[in-house]
């Protein structure tokens, strides 16, 4: 009778729908507000959050900037960048480096170039993590870096090294990429001590050695460079070589036009063969070196006596960047838990993967914790036995692009199980759980 009673009583289903965990998690960001933040390896940062999206493209765009030497991150609250975040639908982070060096300054001069080593590894892992972070809603086609000073020189580092990650680049007041110690305070000084001379090709030669096998991820890129004509730290000719360097990086030819800006600013730009912007140079008219935040902004190494370079960044990166869009989609999505006797209960996964746009669907697969189901297709359905306990599920996503480039997107959703008593079990006194195995399991 007992067995009879469990057949009839004992499967209950719970189901969880991705949709509603995905709308939850956006009404929980906190739009329009600095906020601190912990991510990547990093565990200060401040960063910006809007309420609009992107113009161009699916979701938010993310600007990762990195502060100079002897400079708090806190003063970037005050460089005008919400209005940046709102106006362009820019998520703005601005990490603490965890491995200062000399006046608290990223080590762009230690020869430490890797994409597993220190904050160029903590950096790439920020932008993996803020674009599984489903509630920003970041579109991974438009993930860029900047920085001031060593952090403008660390953001191109970082950007040669991952072109795959990072659409675009922008450094003020920064020393040569490959820099060597006296290179940035005179010619003359560093042919008196054997160091070789300027030479953008070798600077060229030296990023896409650091990009290795993700070179072709160059197509398309944008760069912005930009000094300070009262800068009284780094030459601007160190400037100026970084964005003839970038632009051979690019395959992109000067444009004999300069442009001023506002009065301000006078813009030099490089084109590439698709005839669009792919590098510029800006030279902000009396300012010295600062990031330039635009009127009304201030603190330390910040001017508010020119153009917001944020805003001339994010309008410049819209304007040119137009590579192929692609767009994951999954619909229908759901987690359906089966409870079974004892502790083991069946738990499936299914739902439909689609891409849009200009690219082809390549590879879909499941990790639920340490178990692995690869080779899976658009239409998901699959079973997995799990115990009692918290869980990690893991979507990974990957499509090839028009023009080649392959895109990953990864999802992931934590959750925990419980052994199952049917509520049943309650129409009878503990005392005879013991005979039925699935109201065992809730004793104590």
């Amino acid at each position: 009778m007992w067995k009879k009673l469990e057949e009839d009583m004992g499967s209950i289903t719970r189901k969880v729908f991705i949709a509603v965990m995905l709308i939850a998690s956006c009404v929980s960001v906190n739009a329009g507000d600095w906020e601190m933040d912990a991510a990547g390896g990093f565990s200060k940062i401040i960063r910006y959050v809007p309420e609009a999206v992107s113009p161009i493209g699916e979701g938010r765009s993310l600007l990762i900037l990195l502060h100079g030497c002897a400079q708090s991150i806190e003063h970037y609250r005050n460089a005008n960048l919400e209005k940046v975040a709102e106006d362009y639908g820019m998520v703005v982070a601005v990490p603490d480096a965890t491995s200062k060096q000399g006046f608290a300054c990223w080590g762009f001069w230690t020869g430490m170039e890797s994409r597993t080593v220190g904050d160029y590894k903590n950096i790439i892992n920020l932008a993996k993590d803020y674009i599984q972070e489903i509630k920003l809603d970041i579109d991974p086609n438009q993930i860029y870096i900047a920085g001031l000073s060593s952090g403008g020189a660390f953001a191109m580092q970082t950007w040669c090294l991952a072109p795959d990650i990072f659409s675009g680049v922008a450094a003020v007041g920064a020393p040569e990429i490959d820099y060597k110690p006296v290179h940035s305070f005179g010619e003359s000084e560093a042919q008196d001590q054997g160091i070789y001379p300027r030479d953008p090709r070798r600077t060229a030669e030296y990023c896409k050695r650091l990009a290795g096998s993700y070179i072709d991820h160059f197509y398309m890129q944008k760069a912005s460079i930009a000094h300070g004509t009262a800068d009284y730290m780094v030459q601007q000719e160190s400037s100026i070589h970084n964005a003839k360097a970038l632009a051979l990086v690019l395959g992109a030819e000067k444009s004999e036009a300069i442009a001023l800006i506002d009065d301000m600013a006078e813009e030099t730009l490089w084109v590439d063969k698709s005839g669009s912007a792919a590098v510029s140079l800006l030279g902000l008219h009396g300012v010295s070196h600062a990031w330039p935040g635009g009127e009304g902004a201030s603190g330390t190494y910040i001017d508010g006596s020119n153009i917001n370079y944020g805003e001339y960044v994010a309008k410049f990166f819209n304007a040119n960047i137009n590579y192929p869009m692609c767009k994951f989609e999954i619909n229908g999505f759901q987690f359906e838990n089966h409870y079974a006797l004892k502790k083991w209960e069946r738990f499936n996964v299914e739902g439909d993967v689609v891409v849009e746009g200009e690219c082809e669907l390549q590879s879909v697969s499941l990790e639920l914790d340490d178990e692995f189901r690869e080779d899976l297709w658009r239409f998901v359905d699959e079973d997995f036995m799990i115990e009692p306990g918290d869980h990690e599920l893991k979507l990974k996503l990957s499509a090839i692009r028009s023009d080649g480039a392959v895109i990953n997107k990864e999802l992931t959703w934590s959750f925990s199980s419980e052994i199952a008593i049917p509520a049943w079990c309650s129409y009878f006194p503990e005392k005879y759980w013991k005979w039925l195995p699935s109201c065992a399991d809730g004793l104590k």
